[in-house]
């Protein structure tokens, strides 16, 4: 019975002989061709995913702090005149009353049209309101009246906000004043535009603007303040590339925590009227694009975004300004993205192959950070910038998993040889009879 030990013993022996005096063959580094495949793999499952909308609030974090980390600088094409909460409470100009004292209003479009801008965005409801006062009926109708003959007499180019539902009012000289004004517009829409303050959230935070919506009952397109000041007198939702929300590129600059007054960009009503005198030649807002609106708490006109809440004649000058200077993030379709992905994981996978296995992949990592940082400078795509990190390291991972595998193996099966061979063959006792 003991004659099997020697065979046994030379079996082991012979074998782990041949494995060690064999060279290895096999070639640590994984193939072009696998490479290509398992990044058009991963860039395809992406791409799914991304389409089919799994990986939007990725894409929307990511794009959020991008913005919030790198804001851009603004354009010298808008200025925003707010109504701050000093404004609004002082007695010789609002009163803390609302609606919005139409004296201290019309002094204000008055002023303006003496600097001479090319468009004044007025994000203020101007309809009549029921049950005033007498005196406030008359400033009303002298308020529509001002209004009328500045948009004869002036260059500037003005967009009131539409009325929210029915005008009701109780002296009928204050609708017939207000109906006159909007022949004004109908007759002059070159001069004088009705568009909706309108401003969507995208789960909560504003970060798109549009130039139309849907508006009224019977879902009529209508312009936006937005689409209407960037319109020129033509009919803001006749193209339908325009009837698609574009991104708003936050800079910070018109909200007042961001230190935007005394920069050019950001003024207040006070500041507009505290000169007596009318001003004299051209000034700082004079061919510019002016926002007029509220900054006040009990305006109630506040919304979410990237950068923190600010009041929509905040995000009114940051849509106007993005558009201006033409640097907003675009969507790319899912061919592209799809390409693109696919080129940047072969990329990543290539200099893995290229350089040794730990300079390959510091290479990769400072290839990807460079192609990211310059993708969303250039505006290649949402999805595409953090996205494309996933196939890129997926694939070179993948490529060194699979092809280390035979190496793993043959080298657990080694020590699972050598772990035999050390072990001692137990000798099996002679039975006596």
């Amino acid at each position: 019975m003991s004659c099997w030990r020697p065979k046994i013993k030379s079996y082991y022996s012979n074998r782990v002989g041949r494995e060690r005096s064999q060279p290895a063959s096999h070639d640590d580094r994984p193939s072009l061709i696998g490479v290509f495949v398992r990044s058009s793999v991963a860039a395809a499952a992406v791409t799914t995913l991304y389409a089919a909308g799994y990986l939007g609030g990725l894409q929307r974090s990511w794009t959020d702090a991008w913005g919030r980390a790198f804001q851009p600088r603004p354009s010298s094409h808008v200025a925003l005149v707010a109504i701050s909460e000093d404004d609004y409470q002082a007695p010789g100009l609002f009163g803390g009353t609302s609606p919005l004292n139409p004296a201290t209003l019309q002094r204000l479009f008055e002023r303006l049209a003496q600097h001479r801008p090319a468009v004044v965005v007025v994000d203020i409801l101007l309809q009549p309101s029921p049950h005033e006062p007498a005196d406030r009926d008359k400033q009303r109708r002298e308020l529509y009246a001002t209004l009328s003959k500045v948009v004869v007499g002036a260059p500037t180019r003005w967009v009131l906000a539409a009325p929210s539902g029915e005008v009701e009012t109780d002296d009928a000289r204050v609708l017939a004043a207000w109906k006159e004004l909007q022949v004004v517009g109908g007759d002059q829409p070159d001069r004088l535009t009705f568009a909706v303050a309108q401003l969507d959230a995208e789960g909560g935070v504003v970060r798109r603007i549009a130039r139309c919506v849907d508006s009224g009952p019977a879902g009529m397109q209508m312009a936006t303040l937005f689409g209407a000041a960037l319109a020129e007198g033509r009919s803001a939702c006749a193209n339908a590339a325009h009837r698609v929300a574009e991104r708003i590129r936050y800079t910070g600059s018109y909200s007042n925590s961001g230190g935007a007054t005394g920069l050019g960009h950001r003024f207040t009503v006070s500041e507009l009227l505290d000169p007596p005198s009318p001003p004299q030649g051209a000034t700082i807002l004079t061919g510019k694009t002016v926002v007029v609106g509220g900054t006040y708490h009990s305006s109630g006109d506040t919304h979410w975004t990237p950068i923190g809440t600010l009041y929509g004649a905040e995000v009114w000058a940051e849509g106007l300004d993005t558009a201006f200077r033409q640097d907003a993030l675009d969507e790319i379709g899912w061919p592209v993205m799809l390409v693109l992905q696919t080129l940047v994981g072969f990329a990543t996978g290539w200099l893995a192959l290229r350089f040794q296995k730990t300079v390959g992949q510091v290479i990769a990592v400072v290839a990807f950070v460079a192609v990211t940082a310059l993708c969303t400078t250039l505006s290649f795509g949402l999805g595409f910038v953090m996205i494309s990190a996933l196939p890129a390291f997926f694939a070179t991972q993948v490529n060194s998993s699979i092809d280390a595998l035979p190496n793993l193996l043959g080298e657990l099966a080694q020590k699972r040889i050598e772990k035999r061979r050390r072990r001692p063959i137990p000798r099996r006792r002679k039975q006596t009879k």
